[in-house]
């Protein structure tokens, strides 16, 4: 029998040290890079590379991230407090965790490149950037799918899906090979390709249409 969970308990957890290690290293990044970091910070740029949105820079740099990080902290640590019972199960409280590692090194990584861009020090475009993002974020999906029992919180989280725990897991087990090539694909060409974003978009969106269709193929044999 799993123990109940407790926030206080929590803060042992890897994740959480993950988290307050990577916050840390964007301030030190913050520090090291403000005299050559404008006042006016780029935080959005177009197709051809080239900034169509600004703010300040404790807005776009302090304000914001921090405020992103620290909310998303927040939410992984408190929701499992108030998760029903059985919607979150070891395997599903594990993979919750692990998910919350890798956002909190993927916020360090898109802060951390907009310092730098704002700073002359990057030149990776930022449709690459995303990419590579959510191309490693489908991998870890594809990797743990499997694992992963019904909740509306990690997952593919469809009515029907959550309604049918031999659905869930039949999905999420086909689902898991096309997320895993589809991400390592994204990862591939964001760091060795330059494509169009049209077609970045393309790659991005291929699991999910193709999930999609999984889901309808699977739902009528079963009928």
């Amino acid at each position: 029998m799993s123990k109940p969970y407790r926030i206080r308990d929590e803060w042992k957890q890897t994740w959480v040290h993950i988290t307050i290690l990577c916050m840390s290293s964007y301030g030190a990044i913050l520090v090291l890079l403000r005299d050559r970091l404008p006042e006016q910070i780029a935080i959005h740029w177009g197709p051809d590379d080239v900034a169509d949105g600004f703010a300040g820079f404790w807005e776009g740099l302090v304000l914001f991230p921090y405020g992103f990080m620290v909310l998303m902290f927040l939410t992984v640590l408190v929701v499992p407090k108030f998760a029903k019972k059985g919607q979150l199960s070891p395997n599903n409280l594990k993979s919750l965790r692990l998910i919350a590692s890798i956002m909190s090194l993927t916020n360090l990584l898109l802060f951390s490149y907009v310092a730098l861009k704002n700073a002359g020090g990057i030149e990776m475009q930022p449709s690459s950037l995303v990419l590579l993002i959510v191309g490693s974020t489908t991998l870890i999906g594809g990797i743990i799918f499997p694992k992963l029992s019904p909740n509306p919180y990690i997952g593919i989280r469809t009515k029907a899906l959550l309604e049918d725990e031999e659905l869930w897991r039949k999905v999420h087990r086909l689902s898991a090979p096309i997320w895993i090539g589809f991400g390592l694909i994204a990862i591939v060409v964001a760091l060795t390709i330059p494509l169009a974003p049209a077609a970045q978009l393309v790659i991005l969106l291929g699991p999910l249409v193709v999930t999609g269709v999984l889901i309808q193929i699977v739902k009528k044999r079963r009928t």
